[in-house]
């Protein structure tokens, strides 16, 4: 479709799932005010939550107080928390995670995979804690990786290998590590074996109980990435 001035129109903003929270809030609050009545807001809300451009969702709200901040920048403060607690979280394939991300894995292991992860923009910031668990990110090629924390009884792992230099215009992830009897590691590709997990998390009560058993360096990471 073009404009009268013969330049092509441009297509209407995707509107993000955190941005359809941030209007539906909006219409909440605006019900609680008397500004809209309860068979409107049923009514708005039905529309924001389907709404799939920023022209379809500014319609539900055109009429209140600050509908401009509702828009403003909020899928990119989202922070979003990944846990597990003895057990085995793992998100990956098609999803949105917050720009500070952070994964709490404590007697378990969280596995966050970007490869096919939407982020608004360039950079992606990830605290990682590790409590008697693993936590591993997964990057493409191509991404700028920065690795930064703390071990205790632990180990923060850059498994990326000779991966090549990132142009300076790369995504960036940084990962910010609290390893606590626990591991944090970024790599190129997850790790395979059914019971990678269970063996991991048995050489680390092992180490706790007995400092001075701990597997090689090499042995462990033969274990991680073959499993079986």
């Amino acid at each position: 479709m073009e404009t009268e001035s013969g330049r092509p129109e441009r297509a209407p903003v995707r509107a993000s799932d955190a941005e359809r929270e941030r209007v539906a809030t909006l219409l909440r609050e605006g019900a609680a005010e008397g500004r809209i009545t309860l068979e409107e807001l049923s009514e708005r809300l039905e529309l924001a939550y389907a709404a799939r451009t920023h022209p379809e969702l500014e319609a539900t709200v055109e009429d209140l107080p600050a509908r401009d901040a509702a828009l403003a920048d909020t899928r990119l403060r989202a922070a979003r928390w990944i846990v597990s607690v003895i057990g085995n979280e793992e998100r990956g394939g098609r999803w949105r995670p917050g720009e500070d991300t952070r994964a709490l894995a404590l007697i378990g292991n969280c596995t966050l995979d970007l490869r096919q992860a939407e982020v608004d923009r360039g950079e992606l910031r990830i605290t990682a804690i590790a409590v008697i668990g693993d936590i591993r990110v997964v990057v493409p090629p191509g991404v700028a990786v920065e690795l930064e924390g703390i071990a205790l009884l632990g180990d923060k792992k850059d498994r990326l290998g000779g991966a090549p230099q990132p142009p300076p215009v790369a995504p960036r992830v940084r990962v910010r590590a609290c390893a606590i009897v626990g591991d944090v590691s970024v790599m190129g590709k997850p790790p395979v074996g059914p019971l990678t997990h269970i063996r991991a998390a048995l050489e680390r009560l092992r180490r706790t109980a007995d400092p001075g058993s701990s597997l090689p360096a090499e042995d462990a990471d033969r274990r991680d990435f073959h499993g079986d």
